[in-house]
């Protein structure tokens, strides 16, 4: 155990690695860092090259527009002829239900804009718009 054991003391592992724990570093001598780099260089060229190609499958996978893999599996989907519940109200009924709460929405905008009592906090009026309701002591809810 002797000569064995006495090399492993003798021997100064510090003249190749300098190991600061401070600041959690490691440096190589010369020597150390070409033998490493050498051996280290194939492994990242090919950890470079796997990334690489990963991404180029990844963007393979993705598509050329965002949402087409979404959009084809929507493509994909059978839709039935007719879904349960209630069914569909034709047309006419539809046109003329929209027309209907559209009527109603302008008679409300009308009406609020009639009763709008402008204040300080109200941006300049436009040039064309007409003069502003007076205020004659009300302030808004």
């Amino acid at each position: 155990m002797g000569s064995g054991a006495a090399s492993i003391s003798t021997a100064r592992p510090d003249n190749a690695f300098n190991i600061d724990v401070k600041k959690s570093s490691l440096t190589l001598s010369e020597e150390a860092w070409r033998t490493i780099s050498d051996k280290a260089l194939d492994y990242k060229r090919k950890s470079a090259a796997a990334w690489k190609r990963a991404g180029t499958e990844l963007e393979t996978l993705r598509g050329k527009e965002p949402g087409l893999q979404v959009q084809n599996l929507v493509d994909a989907l059978p839709i039935p002829e007719s879904l349960p519940g209630k069914p569909a109200l034709p047309e006419e009924v539809l046109d003329a239900e929209s027309e209907a709460i559209a009527a109603r929405m302008k008679a409300r905008i009308t009406k609020q804009a009639a009763n709008y009592i402008p204040d300080e906090t109200d941006p300049a009026p436009l040039p064309d718009a007409p003069p502003p309701r007076p205020n004659n002591g009300l302030t808004r809810n």
